[in-house]
């Protein structure tokens, strides 16, 4: 298959300690517009603030082994098919049958949609031979991991009145499998990459510390900050989350 080069659909992904389920809830806010406004006037005002810094995957791949000491390890099979789903879904919607999702939906309607949608069937039951991927995985090993996992405790806590309910999800659902959602002692964080698509998925508590440290010394190209591309506004928000943009 030709690959297509879509620099504005890379992909980063945080997938939490006990690698459950994602969870998704809907809460009306009366909020919503002056909150979604403000985050219009702070997108705005980053693309003055903005500069082109953007750091190819391999440059990325080097830091995170000089970095963090990050050492390959081989993908296992469903972490291949994990990187082969969310390629398909977020690359190559023309392979596979997407239901389109209902604007501003209610718990129902979201119920509804995801019993009609088969995309994730299909693109789990899509040939992986047919695709043109390259696939590498990593691991931070414990030692190094410990401090970006007290990052990641320590924002939950200060986050936790709103990811109550997610939390409670992803903990009955760690614990239904004989798991401790949160682990009690550092683990590793492990990485898998997809070279072709620019596709980044990383596992483990400390991930999310990860995630913000990345994103930065990645950086953003001018095409971004010109669109204010997803790459640009997950940079901005942590550029703000750390104090340097306002």
């Amino acid at each position: 298959m030709k690959r297509k080069n879509n620099r504005n659909a890379a992909s980063v992904g945080i997938i939490g300690p006990a690698g459950g389920p994602v969870s998704i809830y809907l809460a009306k806010n009366k909020n919503a517009d002056k909150i979604r406004e403000e985050r219009q006037a702070f997108f705005e005002r980053a693309q003055s603030l903005a500069r082109p810094c953007e750091k190819s995957l391999d440059e990325v791949i080097r830091y995170l082994v000089e970095q963090f000491h990050a050492k390959p390890v081989e993908l296992s099979e469903g972490e291949k098919t994990s990187i082969k789903i969310n390629i398909l879904l977020n690359h190559y919607p023309d392979l596979i049958h997407r239901e389109p999702m209902p604007e501003n939906p209610t718990m129902e309607q979201l119920r509804q949609w995801q019993e009609r949608d088969r995309s994730f069937e299909e693109a789990r039951n899509y040939p992986i031979e047919l695709l043109d991927l390259v696939m590498d995985g990593y691991e931070i090993p414990e030692e190094i991991a410990a401090p970006l996992c007290r990052q990641d405790l320590a924002e939950r806590e200060k986050d936790r009145p709103r990811r109550s309910v997610t939390d409670c999800l992803n903990r009955l659902a760690a614990l239904w499998r004989g798991k401790d959602p949160v682990p009690a002692a550092p683990q590793p964080i492990t990485l898998s990459l997809e070279r072709n698509h620019n596709y980044m998925v990383i596992r483990g508590l400390g991930g999310g510390a990860l995630s913000d440290e990345l994103t930065v010394f990645r950086g953003i190209s001018a095409q971004d900050i010109q669109n204010k591309t997803p790459q640009f506004m997950v940079y901005a928000d942590v550029m703000r989350k750390r104090g340097i943009w306002k």
